[in-house]
């Protein structure tokens, strides 16, 4: 299996051993003093915040992106970017929110937050933890093949599962007899395609 990830502007490959996705590394983490810097940096390119939400009843999540205002305390005001889901957001809890930094993320869980008009504001704990690609959950690919090209070379295969920094891929040597002459040092392409059956109805 391959995985490549999204987070740098080189793409890069790497054999893993399971679909887990998890970094043998220790997490680290960041003082709130420390970690409002990426907040406000954020803030300043005009990049959104990942807001994660859990259904209190049902095994659901969802994320919305978040634009962050200017932050000096423990406070946080977040806008909600462009339009969000057709959810009741009362039904769902809030676990954690995703801080870009430096080509990966930060994770922090609100001590507590309250729903506002297009938006939220929370309270932001003492530390956040530094995560790397292999650190965030993942969603399974349904249905979806991959298309690897490289050097005029084309290679197939199917998505296991991905994240906001990474995606996790197979390609089957049955259907790729040329696996060997991929070369992990130069830059390819990815073409994903989402298998959508259409019923027409008479």
């Amino acid at each position: 299996m391959i995985e490549t990830t999204s987070s740098r502007g080189d793409s890069e490959l790497e054999h893993i051993d399971s679909q887990t996705g998890f970094s043998p590394n220790l997490v680290k983490s960041l003082q709130r003093n420390h970690y409002i810097n990426a907040i406000n940096y954020a803030n300043f390119e005009g990049e959104s915040l990942q807001v994660i939400f859990k259904h209190k009843i049902y095994a659901r999540n969802l994320t919305i992106q978040a634009f962050p205002s200017p932050c000096l305390n423990d406070s946080l005001e977040l806008i909600w970017k462009g339009n969000i889901p057709d959810e009741d957001l009362s039904r769902f809890e809030c676990t954690k929110i995703l801080i870009p930094d430096r080509g990966g993320f930060l994770s922090a869980e609100p001590e507590d937050y309250c729903l506002i008009q297009g938006g939220m504001t929370i309270a932001l704990p003492e530390t956040a933890y530094i995560l790397n690609n292999r650190q965030l959950s993942r969603s399974p690919g349904i249905e979806v093949d991959i298309q690897l090209i490289q050097n005029g070379c084309f290679y197939k295969g199917r998505l296991i599962n991905f994240n906001p920094g990474a995606f996790l891929f197979t390609l089957e040597t049955d259907n790729n007899p040329g696996l060997l002459w991929i070369n992990r040092d130069e830059t390819f392409q990815i073409i994903l395609n989402k298998n959508v059956t259409t019923q027409h109805q008479p």
